[in-house]
C-alpha cells in the first residue's frame, strides 16, 4: 500500500485558524513557522485466507513542526485523519529543539485497507 499519495491530498489545503500549513513527507527544507513531516513506519498483511492476504495495515507518523503552541494544529490533525478513517495511536514525546527553535511533536496513526490505497 502506497499511503502518500492518500496523504498528500488530505492535507492538501490544510489550515489552522487561517494559517496554510504546509505537509513534507520526511523532509522540509523551507521558512515556514509551522510545517508537517511524516513518513511510514511499517506496513504488513493481515487478515489471511487461502495463503493470502486480504487487507494491509500502514503505520504512519505524522510530525508537527511549530515555532509557537501547535495544541491546536495536534487537534486539527487527529480530525482530519480521523475524517479519512485513519486511527489515532498515540504521541511521541514532544521536544524543543534548541538549535532550530521548533518545537517537535510527533503523532502516531494506522489504517486497513482491504483496498489497493495508489
Amino acid at each position: 500500500m502506497n499511503i502518500n499519495p492518500k496523504i498528500e491530498e488530505i492535507f492538501q489545503n490544510f489550515e489552522v485558524n487561517g494559517t496554510k500549513i504546509p505537509i513534507f513527507f520526511m523532509n522540509y527544507s523551507g521558512k515556514s513557522d509551522i510545517y508537517l513531516t511524516y513518513y511510514t513506519w511499517i506496513e504488513k498483511p493481515l487478515a489471511f485466507s487461502d495463503d493470502e492476504y486480504q487487507e494491509e495495515v500502514a503505520n504512519i507518523t505524522i510530525d508537527i513542526w511549530s515555532k509557537t503552541n501547535y495544541k491546536q494544529i495536534a487537534e486539527a490533525v487527529k480530525q482530519k485523519l480521523k475524517d479519512n478513517n485513519f486511527m489515532w495511536i498515540d504521541n511521541g514525546p514532544e521536544s524543543y529543539e534548541s538549535d532550530t527553535k521548533y518545537y517537535h511533536l510527533p503523532m502516531n496513526f494506522y489504517i486497513e485497507s482491504s483496498e489497493e490505497v495508489s
